[in-house]
C-alpha cells in the first residue's frame, strides 16, 4: 500500500516522511497509483540526477566565450 497525494499524483511509501500526511490524499496499491499515472516521491528528482545519453554540456573555455563575443560581420571597424 501507498499514500497518494490525489493534488500532485505522488505517491508516497511507507516510512517516507509524508505517507499518510498529506491533506488530499488516500491509500491505494502502488500498480494502481503507477497505472493512475502517479510518480514516486522524488522520483524526478533521482532520475535527473542520473546520467543520460545526451552529450552534456562542457563549460566554456576563454578562447570559445571570445569567438562567440566577435561579431558576425565581416565589415571591419573603420575606427
Amino acid at each position: 500500500m501507498v499514500w497518494i497525494n490525489q493534488n500532485s499524483h505522488v505517491y508516497h511509501l511507507p516510512g517516507d516522511r509524508w505517507y499518510g500526511r498529506t491533506k488530499h490524499g488516500a491509500y491505494e496499491c502502488e500498480q494502481q497509483a503507477i497505472a493512475g499515472g502517479a510518480h514516486q516521491s522524488g522520483a524526478r528528482h533521482r532520475a535527473a540526477g542520473r546520467a543520460s545519453t545526451a552529450k552534456r554540456r562542457t563549460a566554456p573555455t576563454i578562447q570559445n566565450q571570445v569567438d562567440d563575443a566577435k561579431p558576425a560581420s565581416s565589415v571591419e571597424n573603420p575606427f
